[in-house]
């Protein structure tokens, strides 16, 4: 499993004590494989067979069908 972070500006809202939000920018997300602590509104599971994008514009959850060989 992975999951990925919401945006920094809303973890900060939910979380305004913790330091590494202050410094992080605000295009930052973090993509573990597991949840780092129990922070409600932080974590959101990608769903199996799907890649993510991350850009300015927008992300995207897109589903991953690769190509046969």
């Amino acid at each position: 499993s992975l999951y990925y972070s919401s945006r920094v500006e809303s973890l900060r809202a939910l979380h305004p004590g913790l330091p590494f939000l202050k410094e992080a920018s605000d295009s930052t997300r973090l993509i573990v494989s597991e949840p780092l602590g129990d922070l409600p509104g932080v974590w959101n599971k990608v769903p199996e067979g799907s890649y993510g994008v991350v850009q300015p514009e927008g992300d995207d959850l897109l589903p991953f069908a690769p190509l046969p060989a």
